[in-house]
């Protein structure tokens, strides 16, 4: 059975016409609503009854948790937790995996999530189990 995984789309699909195309600037980062849809087509995708979004900065709270939220995602579904001033992911990852959530939502920069996936994998959570998902609203 072949089925579609979902995606962030990167361009505009219909390239706007200019009057002064020598001097046109062209933003490839995809709009929050088509970030939300694709996060949210994930979810649907993998089947996940319980996901978690990691947030390692303050505006990842105004951005992704409401955005996600539009999208038919409930709170029941969707926990969200914030790292602290420490930025040792650990204690939050011990959270979840004894909540026994599956799907994790890592909204954060490159080294951050670095740091996130080898706390992950000293407290065993790279087990086929579990589904990470990295973006950054940055």
């Amino acid at each position: 059975m072949e089925q579609q995984v979902p995606y962030v789309k990167v361009a505009p699909e219909d390239i706007l016409k200019v009057q002064f195309p020598r001097f046109t600037t062209l933003d490839l980062r995809p709009t929050n609503t088509d970030v939300s849809l694709a996060v949210a087509g994930l979810l649907t995708f993998f089947n996940s009854t319980t996901s978690c979004l990691i947030c390692a900065q303050a505006n990842c709270l105004l951005n992704l948790e409401v955005l996600l939220r539009q999208f038919l995602i409930s709170k029941e579904t969707l926990s969200v937790r914030m790292l602290d001033d420490s930025q040792d992911p650990t204690p939050l990852l011990k959270e979840i995996r004894d909540d026994k959530t599956a799907t994790i939502i890592v909204d954060a920069n490159a080294t951050m999530s670095h740091i996130i996936l080898e706390r992950a994998s000293e407290l065993g959570m790279l087990s086929v189990y579990y589904t990470y998902i990295f973006t950054s609203l940055q």
